[in-house]
């Protein structure tokens, strides 16, 4: 079966697609792996803050009552922030001391 030259020219066309799409690959990791690098970094930096760990398992029911107390009243802080936050959205009252 002889190979008609339509053929070679779409093998020719696909080998030369292949080449191509391998040297733009090489070439975008060229470019492209120090803007990995830098925002790698900045992502590593960002997340330097301490993590916070879960509190102690209480020995007595005294103080897993104590823990559950202070975990209400710091979610009930942070609820009442919020709240005032999004009541005074011109900052009136924030900017009434300056």
């Amino acid at each position: 079966m002889d190979a008609s030259p339509s053929d070679w020219r779409l093998m020719a066309t696909g080998a030369i697609a292949v080449i191509g799409a391998i040297t733009v690959n090489g070439l975008t990791d060229l470019v492209f792996a120090p803007l990995r690098r830098l925002l790698a970094k900045a992502n590593s930096t960002a997340r330097s803050a301490p993590a916070r760990s879960a509190p102690q398992v209480p020995a007595t029911l005294a103080e897993g009552l104590a823990q559950v107390v202070h975990a209400a009243e710091d979610g009930a802080a942070c609820r009442a922030a919020s709240a005032a936050f999004r009541i005074d959205q011109d900052g009136w009252l924030r900017y009434q001391a300056e």
